[in-house]
């Protein structure tokens, strides 16, 4: 008997882990349509971009504090291997995969389903610590520091001063 009620309470929180991720999937594209569609209509592009991966790293931190939430600088790379525009994403890592919010489309993705952005580096505010993260063609962290003093004040600021609410 036992096993049978250890069975169905690992099924059922199997079904509902499944569950959680169509609904963080479903709430991420629609932060990242709503903020795409407010900031489109910016009059400059470099304010359009990067506060709108700011807008989407604090929509995202206040509906999921627990997930890992990273801005990260890429490079826009065509399929010859010529790099184009550097553009700023935000990485969300939601039940072990990397979603990507970018600033054109309205939909999110994989990381693997966009080979052609080539990540460079990432920031990411974790218990109070500012981190610099390199990062690998695959999204994978190469390796991570703090941030020095001046760097950790810097994007304190940046990342807390321009938290709406």
């Amino acid at each position: 008997m036992r096993a049978i009620v250890t069975s169905l309470t690992l099924l059922f929180l199997t079904l509902m882990s499944q569950l959680a991720v169509a609904i963080d999937i479903r709430e991420l594209r629609s932060i990242n349509a709503q903020v795409n569609l407010e900031f489109q209509r910016q009059p400059t592009k470099e304010k359009r971009y990067n506060h709108s991966a700011l807008a989407k790293y604090h929509l995202v931190r206040q509906r999921y504090p627990h997930a890992r939430t990273m801005i990260t600088h890429a490079q826009h790379v065509t399929p010859s291997g010529y790099e184009i525009e550097p553009l700023t994403v935000l990485a969300v890592e939601v039940n072990n995969r990397l979603w990507i919010l970018d600033f054109e489309l309205l939909n999110i993705y994989t990381a693997q389903d966009r080979r052609d952005i080539k990540p460079l580096t990432s920031i990411e505010m974790r218990d109070g610590q500012v981190w610099i993260h390199h990062v690998d063609n695959d999204w994978s962290i190469i390796s991570s520091q703090p941030a020095d003093s001046a760097t950790k004040e810097r994007l304190r600021s940046t990342l807390w001063e321009n938290m709406p609410g």
